[in-house]
């Protein structure tokens, strides 16, 4: 099983495809063609288990914290009952009303408002069948809705589309618990993918494999390349990329290509969140006996000793620790930050 994330661009041409299909359906006798998905990755054959496993290695702290809310559950002795596919008008009529609550409530534009919004759901909802088809599932805790999501199915694929939760169960993590189930009994009945569209949310990274396909293609120099171009489409930051290493990248063993686009993925997230910057740099070099990934930016830096400025590259340091990289950070404040990973070259 592959859960995936989409970027921003991918979002929206969901989005136009579903408006567009909403006004054919207006029209009786006009069949709803299946959407393509469009982020270009393919589906990964597999189980729940192993999918679990290997998410589970690359975020251990999220994924002991969702067997903890498990197990809250179980201790408050709460009746859990999940249902994977709810065909239920009145839990669809109630997943709604949380969602345009939670509009209301954090004054966002409400887009149950438009009457084509309803009349699309109300027509996917009601199809069965392999094709493109609208897909509720809910969790209930003590027989009370904790947790909904409506997405879209179609080709072994299901489109998160929107979730919600009621915030009496805050402390459960219920649309964790839920999205946890969805891909459980998803894997059992042939949903191979999991796109949980735009966004940057953390628990899109920790559910999610943000390794694009080009990695596996076409090597570590076209991913990053890749990856700095949505990162600017996104932030609208300037990101200069260079790759010195070239070919030779096609020599890294997998799973040390992998360590350093993720490590990467993390070090611009930081850049975006933290440092106020207006420019990154990312150069890809060889050096001796080492792949060389550097990271910098013009922002306002930090104290690399202060307590608090280490929580936030613990993460790559672990990650690149443990596949036998060197890992370092030069920043001051008002200075911006230096990050760089070598990563030995294969024997």
């Amino acid at each position: 099983m592959r859960i995936l994330v989409a970027n921003v661009n991918t979002t929206e041409s969901m989005t136009d495809s579903i408006g567009r299909q909403a006004v054919a359906a207006a029209a009786p006798g006009t069949e709803i063609v299946p959407l393509t998905p469009v982020f270009g990755a393919e589906s990964v054959e597999g189980n729940y288990e192993s999918y679990l496993a290997a998410r589970s290695r690359a975020h251990p702290k999220a994924f002991r914290n969702l067997r903890a809310r498990l197990r809250k559950v179980e201790d408050a002795c709460l009746e859990a009952d999940f249902r994977a596919d709810d065909r239920d008008p009145q839990a669809l009529a109630a997943v709604i009303g949380l969602k345009r609550e939670q509009y209301r409530r954090t004054r966002q534009i409400d887009v149950f408002g438009p009457p084509w919004t309803g009349r699309l759901i109300e027509i996917l909802a009601a199809r069965t069948g392999p094709g493109l088809r609208g897909r509720l599932s809910t969790l209930r805790l003590d027989g009370r809705l904790a947790a909904g999501h409506f997405g879209l199915q179609a080709d072994g694929v299901l489109h998160y589309w929107f979730t919600v939760y009621d915030e009496a169960f805050a402390a459960y993590s219920p649309g964790l618990l839920l999205l946890h189930r969805i891909a459980e009994a998803g894997a059992v009945e042939g949903i191979s993918r999991i796109d949980l569209g735009g966004g940057d949310y953390r628990f899109k990274h920790e559910f999610a494999d943000l390794r694009p396909p080009l990695l596996d293609e076409y090597g570590l120099g076209a991913a990053l390349g890749w990856h700095a171009e949505e990162f600017v489409r996104r932030t609208r930051l300037r990101v200069d990329f260079e790759d010195r290493a070239k070919e030779r990248t096609r020599t890294l063993r997998h799973e040390d290509a992998v360590t350093l686009f993720r490590i990467a993925q993390e070090a611009l997230n930081n850049v975006a969140k933290h440092a106020q910057a207006e420019r990154a740099w990312i150069c890809l070099s060889i050096s001796g006996r080492a792949f060389v990934l550097e990271l910098r930016d013009d922002g306002r830096g930090f104290d690399p000793a202060a307590p608090t400025s280490r929580l936030g590259m613990r993460g790559m340091r672990e990650r690149a620790e443990a596949a036998g990289a060197a890992f370092e950070v030069q920043s001051a404040p008002g200075r911006g930050t230096l990050v760089r990973v070598s990563m030995p070259l294969p024997e």
